[in-house]
């Protein structure tokens, strides 16, 4: 009879994913690369836009052949200004941005990712 560790195969105390680190400070439209599992740092001299890539582009990175409703990512923006520039995240067509958008000076704000339908992406701050 097989034990649960060879029939599950687990990976103990390794890294089972990477992330993506992309540092920006102007407004900019992210990749699928970027967005997906990924980080966004920076310190803006002025209130600056983090544009997400459309659901098409984020349905299709994420290589479900339409299985991806229910689908789940996160992404961190993490903002280092001293100041009150704020990094806002703006949906691109077909993603809906839900709660607080703006990433304050000296903070950081998680968003989780959810595909709501085959044309549909919400975004949910964390």
């Amino acid at each position: 009879m097989a034990t649960l560790f060879e029939l599950q195969d687990p990976s103990f105390g390794t890294l089972t994913k990477t992330k993506a680190l992309k540092t920006e400070n102007a407004a900019h439209t992210l990749t699928t690369a970027e967005i997906i599992e990924g980080i966004v740092q920076g310190t803006p001299s002025a209130g600056r836009n983090i544009t997400t890539p459309t659901a098409a582009e984020i349905i299709t990175a994420l290589g479900t052949q339409g299985d991806a409703v229910g689908m789940t990512f996160e992404l961190t923006i993490v903002n280092k200004a001293g100041a009150t520039h704020a990094f806002t995240l703006v949906g691109g067509s077909g993603v809906t941005v839900n709660g607080v958008a703006a990433v304050a000076a000296l903070s950081s704000g998680t968003f989780i990712f959810r595909v709501n339908s085959t044309t549909t992406v919400h975004a949910y701050r964390k």
